[in-house]
């Protein structure tokens, strides 16, 4: 009965180990969108006001993004520390923890 328990004990922490990966993967991606749709604010800005740009309206959405890139960095690190794994520093892929290279961008970690 008490190697029973243990195997419970065992399998709700995993569960509940899988579960806040989850929720830190999906916002990641929320974060992720958020820079996409950032980008594209800039292009769509750059392309209207071709004659005469605005710096401080793309100081605003580039400070935006660096606010996203430094969350989604951090949520990077604590899905890698769920998971046994880490992030890249560039671009936020979740590598094998004795990964010396990133296997998306090719950093060197």
């Amino acid at each position: 009965m008490e190697r029973f328990i243990e195997f419970k004990n065992e399998v709700v922490k995993f569960c509940e180990n899988k579960f806040e990966i989850s929720k830190k993967e999906y916002e990641l991606r929320k974060h992720e969108n958020q820079v996409k749709n950032l980008y594209q604010r800039i292009g769509e800005y750059v392309y209207r006001n071709r004659s005469g740009i605005e710096e401080p309206k793309l100081v605003e959405i580039i400070n935006l993004i660096n606010e996203d890139n430094t969350k989604m960095f951090e949520i990077s690190k604590e899905i890698g520390r769920l998971s046994g794994s880490k992030a890249c520093p560039v671009c936020n892929k979740i590598v094998g923890q004795t990964a010396t290279f990133c296997c998306k961008c090719g950093s060197k970690l």
